[in-house]
């Protein structure tokens, strides 16, 4: 048994030293570069809300003679077996997802590791602010201390990120000689 061990590790020993050994005169470098093949099996898409059903999310790779398709097939994409490439099914509303994110499984006809695939819906500016009330009548007491404030109602918006105009309010009419200032808060005491 002892012996076993020892041709082992003078074998790997021998692995080791050719291939660090250089090629040609003066110091030489080698490595070894291993991929993990989970990581090779991992694929993000992005696709914008809104796309017409048929447009192209991403692709896979295939190999020949293969037939992919989805372990749980989800009713806003479909995936052809033969050619890897994913379109849509429907056309997708961000705002009426549960995520924003779908992980998906690809499995092929032959015994390999299974393919993970994100596929991120990104926003568009396709949604109104919405106001609690459609107008707002404001009015001061000539005697009104220069300060006062008087809270209004904030907006809403489905949209998000750069989408999201629920914090970019101005005055549009009225306040031609800029008597009136509008301050956006997160906070409902004002600061």
């Amino acid at each position: 048994m002892r012996t076993n061990v020892v041709l082992v590790i003078l074998a790997l020993l021998l692995f080791l030293v050719r291939f660090t050994q250089g090629q040609g005169p003066g110091p030489q470098a080698a490595g070894l570069s291993m991929r993990s093949r989970e990581a090779d099996m991992r694929f993000q898409f992005e696709i914008e809300e809104g796309q017409p059903p048929g447009t192209v999310v991403g692709t896979i790779p295939t190999k020949p003679n293969f037939t992919y398709r989805f372990n749980e097939r989800p009713p806003e994409f479909l995936l052809n077996g033969s050619t890897g490439v994913i379109t849509t099914a429907i056309e997708i509303d961000r705002e009426e997802l549960s995520s924003e994110r779908f992980d998906l499984v690809i499995l092929s006809s032959q015994p390999t590791y299974p393919l993970e695939v994100r596929i991120v819906i990104l926003d568009i500016n396709d949604n109104s602010p919405y106001f609690p009330e459609p107008s707002i009548e404001v009015s001061f007491s000539e005697s009104a201390n220069i300060g006062t404030r008087v809270i209004l109602d904030t907006a809403t918006d489905g949209d998000v990120g750069v989408n999201d105009v629920t914090t970019d309010y101005k005055i549009v009419s009225g306040n031609d000689e800029g008597k009136f200032r509008l301050v956006v808060t997160t906070n409902p005491s004002g600061e």
